[in-house]
């Protein structure tokens, strides 16, 4: 059981929410202010018809900008404990907490068909990272004898 509850944490303010509608309503916006007063209403009509190329064109941009968003709110998760999977959490565990995924069962190449060496999960990981500073009590506290154990 891990010390800290990931479920129970506010979403963190660095992961953008996603929505095509607002980008794409924002960048309708920029583009019409770039005309003269006179000449924004026959640019807003004309982007209200969906075949107009210039509306495809922000279309494509919004979604751009969507997949580019969707890839920096990833990229961020990748850098959380709370959020990091696989080789993240392994570099995170290791450039942040000195820890490395420990081996469960060696691989067996002698048998067919071979077997895969078994590492521990990466709840057991994010679990022993979060233990990891107790581990440096002297004082014996159950969470670093915890730890301890987790690791051995």
């Amino acid at each position: 059981m891990s010390t800290v509850d990931f479920s129970q944490l506010p979403p963190p303010s660095l992961i953008s929410e996603l929505s095509f509608e607002t980008i794409f309503e924002t960048r309708k916006a920029n583009f019409i202010a770039l005309f003269d007063a006179e000449k924004q209403d026959e640019i807003r009509e004309t982007l209200m018809r969906e075949s107009e190329p210039v509306t495809k064109l922000l279309q494509e941009n919004a979604y751009l900008e969507l997949l580019y968003t969707a890839k920096c709110n990833s990229d961020a998760r990748s850098l959380l404990l709370a959020y990091a999977e696989k080789a993240d959490l392994e570099h995170l565990a290791l450039t942040e907490y000195g820890l490395v995924r420990l081996l469960v069962t060696p691989a067996d190449n002698t048998v067919i068909p071979p077997i895969d060496a078994v590492y521990e999960s990466d709840e057991r990981l994010r679990e022993r990272c979060l233990l990891s500073f107790d581990g440096m009590n002297t004082a014996g506290s159950a969470n670093a004898y915890r730890y301890f154990s987790l690791s051995a």
